[in-house]
C-alpha cells in the first residue's frame, strides 16, 4: 500500500514519540503488477462507456440466443412426441406388430402381411423418441428457470458434461431416423411389388386381409419419419450453439466470481469502472 499523504520514505511521523537518531519508519511501497486477465482486457482497449455498451449489447445478443435455444427445446420436444405417437397408432392399425421392414402380398381381393419385423425394432424408435422429449422438456423448463431468476452461466464443465449427451442423443436420433427411412422404403416396395397399387399412399384405400383394417398407416409412418429428421436437425442446431458456448466461455474463465485469481482491476474494466489507486 502507498504511504500516508505528507509522509515520505524518510519523514517522521507526526505526533509519535521517536527521537532524534531513532531509527525511521520504512514504507515497502511496490506498484502492483496487472494480472494475465488485465492484461488481456487492456489489450482490446476494452474499458469506461465503450465496455458498458458492449455489455449492454452481450447482454440482448445472450437473451435472443437464450430464446433461440428454448424455441430448439420445445420443437424438439413435440417433434419426439409426434413421432412416438404416430407410430404407435401405425402399429396399432396391425395388432401391436412392426411393420417396418414387411412384407406384403396380393390375394387377389386385398393386401395381406406376409412377415413383419421384431417388435423390439419399433419400441427402439418409439423410446428413442420418448427418451429424448424427455431431456428437451426438462432441458425446456430448466432454461424457462434460469430465464426467471438470472441464473449464472454454466462452466466449462457442466458444457462439456452437456456437450457429452447432446452428442449421444444425436447419435440415436440418427439411427432411429434410418430405421425409419430404410424400414419405410423396403414395405413401400413390397407394396408396389404386388401390382395392386401404384403407391404406398393408395394402399391405404385397398383392402386388407382379416384382422386388420389399417386406414391411415402410411401417412402415420410418414409422420413419424418426418418428425424423427426434424428432431435430428434440431439437435444438430443445439449441438452447434453448445460447442459455441464451450468454445466462448475459454477467454472469461479466469475472470469469474469463484476462481482464486480474481482481482478488482480486471471486475473495474469489465464493469467500466475507474480502477483505484
Amino acid at each position: 500500500m502507498p504511504p500516508p499523504r505528507g509522509l515520505g520514505p524518510g519523514a517522521l511521523p507526526k505526533g509519535g514519540n521517536h527521537r532524534r537518531g531513532s531509527p525511521q519508519p520504512r514504507w515497502n511501497w511496490k506498484p502492483e503488477q496487472p494480472t494475465p486477465e488485465a492484461v488481456w482486457v487492456r489489450e482490446r482497449g476494452w474499458g469506461g462507456a465503450e465496455e458498458a455498451g458492449l455489455q449492454g449489447g452481450w447482454k440482448m445478443a445472450v437473451s435472443v440466443l437464450q430464446l433461440a435455444e428454448l424455441g430448439l427445446h420445445a420443437a424438439a420436444f413435440l417433434c419426439g412426441v409426434v413421432c412416438a405417437a404416430a407410430l404407435t397408432v401405425a402399429q396399432g392399425e396391425f395388432g401391436g406388430w412392426c411393420l417396418l421392414y414387411g412384407t406384403v402380398g396380393w390375394t387377389g381381393t386385398a393386401l395381406v402381411p406376409k412377415s413383419f419385423s421384431s417388435v423390439s425394432l419399433c419400441s427402439f424408435v418409439s423410446a428413442v423418441s420418448i427418451v429424448v422429449a424427455l431431456y428437451s422438456f426438462s432441458s425446456l423448463l430448466y432454461g424457462v428457470y434460469g430465464c426467471c431468476t438470472e441464473e449464472p452461466r454454466w462452466d466449462r464443465v457442466w458444457l462439456s458434461v452437456a456437450l457429452v449427451v447432446a452428442f449421444i442423443i444425436l447419435f440415436f436420433l440418427l439411427v432411429a431416423a434410418c430405421i425409419l427411412r430404410v424400414g419405410l422404403d423396403a414395405l413401400c416396395a413390397s407394396i408396389l411389388q404386388t401390382k395392386a397399387v401404384t403407391s404406398c399412399q393408395e394402399a391405404e384405400h385397398k383392402p386388407w386381409g382379416s384382422p386388420y383394417r389399417p386406414t391411415r398407416f402410411y401417412s402415420n409412418l410418414r409422420s413419424a419419419q418426418a418428425s424423427a429428421w426434424v428432431t435430428v436437425f434440431l439437435w444438430g442446431l443445439l449441438t452447434a450453439r453448445l460447442l459455441l458456448r464451450r468454445r466462448s466461455e475459454a477467454p472469461f474463465q479466469l475472470l469469474r466470481s469463484h476462481h482464486p485469481e480474481r482481482n478488482p482491476e480486471a471486475e473495474a474494466l469489465f464493469a467500466g469502472r475507474p480502477v483505484g489507486p
